[in-house]
């Protein structure tokens, strides 16, 4: 039934994604699906990275985001016979999210979701509801 997966995962919030990406490593192996694991970072033109670090160290810090998605994936994918692909993508979460999911042909996301309070969530809203609301791919949100 699923044949692509896509799975972002936050690198800065220790153990956040580990749940999502055990769900979707199961949903691969039944399925014998892709995944396409996703960190996404800010993006150097925006005005708050561009003004404050240099483009050199710019550039280190996407290639140490790059070398912790690989072995974070190898942690979690240890011992399992799963085809994955590593991205990671600069811009805001969600649009990067959306758009890494058409371009991958992905027909999940599986994702997590932070455990926000209600009154939080209305005010900032969540990544995950954001890209619930944008997309038409299905999504599946994994609690903490």
């Amino acid at each position: 039934m699923y044949h692509k997966i896509l799975v972002p995962i936050d690198l800065n919030e220790g153990g956040f994604s580990d749940k999502a990406a055990t769900v979707a490593a199961d949903l691969a192996e039944h399925f014998k699906a892709e995944l396409v694991l996703l960190n996404v970072v800010p993006g150097y033109n925006m005005p708050m990275v561009g003004s404050y670090f240099p483009k050199q160290a710019f550039n280190d810090f996407l290639r140490e985001a790059n070398a912790n998605l690989a072995e974070a994936a190898k942690e979690s994918l240890q011992g399992r016979s799963i085809r994955y692909q590593c991205l990671v993508a600069e811009g805001k979460p969600v649009d990067v999210i959306i758009q890494q999911a058409i371009a991958s042909q992905a027909d999940l996301i599986v994702m997590a979701s932070h455990k926000y309070r209600r009154f939080e969530r209305q005010v900032i809203g969540t990544v995950a509801n954001k890209v619930i609301a944008k997309t038409d791919i299905p999504v599946l949100v994994v609690k903490p």
